[in-house]
């Protein structure tokens, strides 16, 4: 509970409190960072509209232009985080990035927008990494799942914005206008961030934390080293690449299916995902810190068995033929795969030594976003056109049902992590990670 100490020995920390309103102003930044970043997904239908472009060119818009930039600056300001002051550094890429997205809507031509997406990418690449790095540094690991599944509250609560509001904004005046509303928000919660929130001691939570910073290539050694690590981060990118396809297109699947207005396919996807996604995000989270009584191994498992129940419900929303059959498919979805974001999260920051937990979740974000949301859209945009180009089957449908299908393997992944983790409780070992040396 927020009220609960933060580790033995602290039930009455007058900073208790304290931490979980840091918590809170993370939550807010990572709204924005969702919030801007959805927008996109809200408005294709008007952009295709205006540019007259075709899906495979609104997957590349809402995929790799932004992921590739995002994975070009993200391992670099991963590699930051681990050596500056982490409170400065989000502040100032909130306000880039939330400027960044206002600009967007002044962009004359398609290829303006794509420049300034990708800008927009750059920027946010150190956003979640700088978060969730401050925040291993408030809660213990006992803790950890529970704190990043409200976190990744903030995803939702994002989507949940920027489906509705944008939707809604773009419907009246107009997709542009939809850009102008989204960036303002940011340089507020900068601002905030800046003047409220102080800078942790890092590893604090880890008692044999060592102060080293180890080289790009220690880090790589550490996440390909560790079994159960490297796991972790293959099913994230999994997870990731099923649910930036699905999102980028599910209000132009209720568009084209049932012909309902932009606004009124925004509010359901926005309820569908963002309400029902929030609170699978918390319950997971919160869930995943519970099972893992039982066992480091328990955890994984869980969210194994939630991705198999969000593939069904997926797939069921996408190929029936009736509204409420799809709302209620979208939004079984999202109830069940946010299971990877607070369980998963919460994983592999666990099993991140301290001195590179930093980089470490850079490096998921960068892969998460490259491969994930970077190719999620575009693998979703061009099968809806190769299989859509004869006319005779749902292009767009059947795309959505073969990504879906990829949540089979992230489930396959969790399960390996479970084993190797298992594997080490049997032979004595200790799940979480011992710290790597520090450089001579």
């Amino acid at each position: 509970m927020a009220g609960d100490a933060l580790n033995s020995g602290e039930a009455s920390d007058p900073e208790a409190r304290y931490r979980w309103y840091v918590l809170a102003i993370l939550m807010l930044a990572y709204t924005v960072h969702y919030l801007d970043r959805s927008v996109v997904n809200a408005v294709l239908e008007p952009i295709r509209v205006e540019f007259h472009v075709s899906d495979a060119a609104l997957g590349l818009l809402a995929g790799p232009v932004y992921a590739v930039a995002f994975a070009c600056a993200g391992v670099p300001l991963g590699l930051l985080i681990d050596r500056v002051n982490r409170k400065r550094l989000l502040a100032t890429l909130l306000a880039g990035w939330s400027a960044l997205t206002f600009v967007s809507g002044f962009a004359g031509g398609f290829s303006m927008l794509l420049a300034a997406r990708a800008a927009v990418g750059a920027a946010e690449a150190g956003g979640s990494p700088t978060a969730m790095s401050l925040l291993s540094d408030y809660f213990p690991a006992s803790k950890r799942a529970t704190a990043t599944g409200v976190f990744f509250l903030s995803v939702t609560l994002g989507i949940f914005l920027g489906y509705l509001v944008s939707g809604v904004v773009a419907a009246h005046h107009g997709w542009r206008a939809a850009f102008l509303v989204a960036g303002a928000p940011g340089l507020l919660i900068a601002l905030l961030l800046m003047a409220t929130v102080r800078e942790p001691p890092r590893g604090r939570f880890d008692a044999r934390a060592v102060q080293a910073r180890p080289s790009l290539l220690e880090t790589f050694s550490a996440l390909l080293g560790r079994r159960a690590l490297a796991l972790t981060l293959v099913a994230l990118v999994i997870a990731a690449t099923v649910t930036g396809g699905f999102n980028a297109f599910v209000i132009s699947l209720l568009v084209r299916r049932y012909e309902l207005g932009l606004a009124e396919a925004a509010i359901i996807v926005s309820v569908s995902l963002g309400v029902f996604g929030g609170l699978g995000s918390v319950f997971w989270g919160a869930l995943s810190d519970r099972v893992a009584e039982r066992g480091a191994f328990a955890p994984p498992l869980l969210i194994a068995i939630t991705s198999l129940i969000a593939t069904g419900f997926g797939v069921f929303g996408v190929l029936e033929g009736s509204l409420k059959s799809s709302i209620l498919g979208i939004a079984g979805f999202s109830l069940f795969i946010t299971s990877f974001m607070g369980g998963g999260y919460g994983l592999l920051l666990n099993l991140s030594p301290p001195s590179i937990r930093g980089a470490c979740t850079a490096m998921a974000q960068v892969l998460v976003n490259l491969i994930g949301v970077g190719f999620g859209p575009l693998v979703v945009g061009g099968l809806s056109s190769a299989l859509g180009a004869s006319g005779k089957v749902d292009g767009l449908a059947w795309a959505l049902v073969l990504v879906l299908l990829l949540s089979l393997v992230s489930a396959a992944c969790q399960v390996g992590v479970a084993n190797a983790l298992r594997r080490s409780a049997a032979a004595g070992q200790s799940p979480l990670p011992n710290p790597l040396p520090a450089p001579n």
